[in-house]
């Protein structure tokens, strides 16, 4: 008897850099349950502008695979769209990109541990500062500590209740087709 081969939609999380990879990893391996129907590819850029993180996407994974592969890539609000981001984006059809807000990646984190520094304050700098000290306990080798404490940072439980109501995680979760399980 032949076995049938079960046929996985592709998908593409993107970010900025390693440790905003780390985070998409995390959601990743919290509901694989519920996405063993899709083969979810978790990459990342070397920071830099919109255009650039765009662009090594394209290197990476739209110029050898399909171009059709749906991708969603997660870029700190500071940093907007710029010209090679939006001519990139009208090639492929297929990115759709969310923010991470306030300001970058480590203020999307403290919101969801319910710790954002007052509005006046909210820099991407301070925001970066804030987090890695209080969370990881240092700003040296960030990528190693937030690798160690993330699934006790952002547990099952934590994204579970933030997955419906936080606007990132909507998008997220939308893009990954959770929203419908």
């Amino acid at each position: 008897m032949a076995s049938t081969r079960v046929v996985r939609t592709p998908l593409i999380l993107f970010v900025e850099g390693p440790t905003e990879g780390l985070f998409l990893e995390q959601i990743k391996r919290v509901y694989s349950g519920r996405l063993a129907e899709k083969k979810i590819t978790v990459g990342n850029g070397n920071g830099g502008s919109a255009g650039s993180v765009l662009l090594e996407l394209k290197k990476k994974y739209l110029v050898t695979g399909s171009s059709e592969t749906g991708a969603l890539v997660l870029i700190d609000q500071d940093k907007g769209l710029d010209a090679d981001a939006e001519a990139i984006l009208q090639e492929y059809p297929s990115i759709k990109v969310a923010f991470s807000a306030p300001q970058c990646l480590e203020g999307l984190l403290l919101d969801l541990l319910g710790d954002l520094l007052p509005k006046g304050k909210q820099t991407s700098d301070r925001l970066k500062k804030h987090f890695q000290d209080k969370y990881l306990g240092s700003r040296d080798q960030v990528r190693k500590h937030f690798k160690q404490k993330r699934e006790e940072l952002f547990p099952e439980s934590l994204l579970d209740e933030k997955m419906g109501s936080h606007p990132i995680l909507i998008e997220v979760s939308s893009f990954l087709g959770l929203d419908k399980s």
